[in-house]
């Protein structure tokens, strides 16, 4: 698949996304129903869950195949190299929110402490877990179906694997186009994802990162009250770059670590 229909590709999935959203929802939200109810919410999901089943069932198993023999449980080193990677990923992407907000939209954010305790600690257990399946289960799982283990995979019969790995994840950041702030980290998110597919041939392995990268996310959302406020209230100072230099160290060890570990598994398969 060359850069262009790749383009054109991924603009097409969000405005389908984009279609089933609107089925599902707008109906509901302007008559009905107001934005943080819980049947607001069911409905949300139920318009992911329906497109993601439908573009898989009419379109994405004619085009990838999944090999379950292939796909075995991960090593332990494995593991925690994702964790390091999606750990620095999440500390390091704080900084490209920030410097949006301040010198892109000029932000002026009246930061209040107590509203955002009120705000998280008042939300619906039933949205909540709502949240939680749309962000750890359908996202990794479908996004990864769709952006590695078929955008990639294409892009790689064409093109040098680091001209795919970047044209493969700014596809990927480009379906996240309604959160301008997010582009640049799901495309770092994409990246990692399409390194840890290419290197370990299994789809398994992005899946776990864009997991645990989205599981970070949600943690710091909903328990780590305390650390998302630290981080707001010392914006640019000498602790918050300290806080992405560590994302940095621990992208980079996880990096290493990951590239390591396949090395030692394809060496093992070689001798066997």
């Amino acid at each position: 698949m060359d850069i262009w229909r790749a383009l054109l590709f991924s603009v097409i999935f969000l405005i389908l996304d984009a279609l089933f959203y609107f089925a599902f929802v707008l109906p509901f939200r302007f008559d009905l129903l107001d934005y943080e109810t819980n049947l607001y919410s069911t409905f949300e999901m139920l318009s992911k869950v329906s497109f993601y089943v439908l573009f898989w069932f009419l379109f994405l198993r004619k085009q990838v195949t999944l090999n379950h023999a292939e796909e075995k449980i991960p090593r332990i080193d494995h593991v925690c190299s994702m964790v390091m990677i999606s750990g620095g990923l999440f500390l390091l992407n704080r900084l490209f929110f920030d410097l949006y907000s301040v010198y892109i939209e000029r932000y002026k954010f009246d930061f209040k402490p107590d509203d955002f305790r009120n705000f998280v600690n008042n939300n619906p257990i039933y949205s909540q877990v709502l949240g939680v399946i749309g962000s750890l289960i359908i996202a990794p799982i479908g996004e990864e179906l769709v952006f590695r283990k078929y955008l990639f995979a294409k892009m790689l019969n064409r093109y040098h694997v680091w001209t795919a790995m970047v044209w493969s994840s700014l596809c990927f950041a480009l379906i996240h186009v309604p959160d301008y702030r997010n582009l640049f980290p799901t495309f770092l998110l994409g990246f990692f994802c399409s390194f840890a597919f290419q290197r370990s041939k299994k789809i398994l392995y992005p899946i776990i990162l864009h997991f645990l990268y989205n599981f970070f996310t949600y943690l710091n959302q909903s328990f780590f009250i305390d650390f998302k406020i630290f981080i707001y209230e010392n914006r640019f100072n000498l602790s918050y770059f300290l806080i992405v230099i560590i994302g940095v160290i621990f992208i980079y060890s996880g990096f290493l670590l990951f590239n390591k570990a396949m090395k030692k598994e394809k060496e093992k398969l070689e001798i066997s």
